[in-house]
This record gives structure tokens, sequence and C-alpha cells, in this order.
């Protein structure tokens, strides 16, 4: 028999998954300054085609 349930286990209380979600902010808000220019150049170019994959995963995870 095959199920198609899944479980989702947090580790971290609800409490500190905001205050992680701040910390991974700051820490690539701060990776982000330390590239150049045309790095930063590069990743803005790629934001709509990362956009459009960051749905289509999710349509696929909904449909799943």
């Amino acid at each position: 028999m095959n199920s198609r349930l899944v479980a989702r286990l947090l580790t971290r209380p609800w409490s500190r998954l905001g205050e992680w979600r701040r910390r991974s902010a700051d820490v690539v808000r701060h990776q982000l300054g330390r590239l150049g220019a045309a790095d930063r150049a590069a990743l803005c170019a790629a934001l709509p085609a990362l956009r459009t994959l960051a749905v289509t995963l999710r349509e696929e995870a909904d449909e799943t």
C-alpha cells in the first residue's frame, strides 16, 4: 500500500522561528552587500526567472 501522507516536523519552537528567519535574512543581506556590482546586477536580472521557478515548484508541490 502506497501512502502519500506527509508529516512535517519543525525542530524549532514557533517562538524561535521568527528569530531564525530574521538572522537568516541578515546573513543574506550581509553577503549580498559583499557582492560586486556586476554580481548584484546578474542576480537582479535573474529574479524574474527565479520567481517563475518558485511559482512552478509551489504549484507542483500543491498538486502532490
